[in-house]
């Protein structure tokens, strides 16, 4: 069956880890436990003689009215609960961000407010007037 694209006033972002040895997995129930979330795992297209592959990303679907803040806050959230360093990779449209745990540990709570409002205005993930096509 073919994936037909819609489009509608949400926009999406994708994650991804790119250092350390946590799962995907863990990083996907954490998100999906906010309810303004939606998470899916997205998996790459094998390469030739492969029959498949894992999901080594995460698409989060975002709709208006603070689900870009919700979803940052979640993955600091995520980060600072590692008891090791991890390295994600967030992106959306063509715009790119990297956290580390070991980074985000060491903030307090200003610190944290700044470091989720920076992410949003970076990512440019804000009340986002433009419409992604979302599968």
């Amino acid at each position: 069956m073919e994936n037909v694209g819609y489009r509608c006033n949400v926009t999406q972002a994708t994650i991804k880890i790119v250092e350390g040895r946590d799962s995907l997995d863990q990083l996907r129930n954490s998100l999906m436990s906010e309810p303004d979330l939606r998470v899916r795992p997205v998996t790459a297209p094998p390469r030739s003689g492969e029959m498949g592959s894992a999901a080594d990303t995460l698409a989060v679907i975002l709709a208006p009215g603070g689900a870009a803040v919700i979803f940052v806050s979640a993955l600091v959230s995520w980060l600072r609960s590692r008891t090791s360093d991890v390295r994600v990779e967030v992106s959306h449209r063509d715009r790119k961000l990297s956290m580390t745990a070991n980074r985000v540990s060491r903030l307090d709570g200003e610190d944290l407010a700044r470091l989720v409002d920076s992410a949003v205005r970076e990512l440019d993930l804000g009340d986002h007037a433009e419409t992604d096509d979302v599968d």
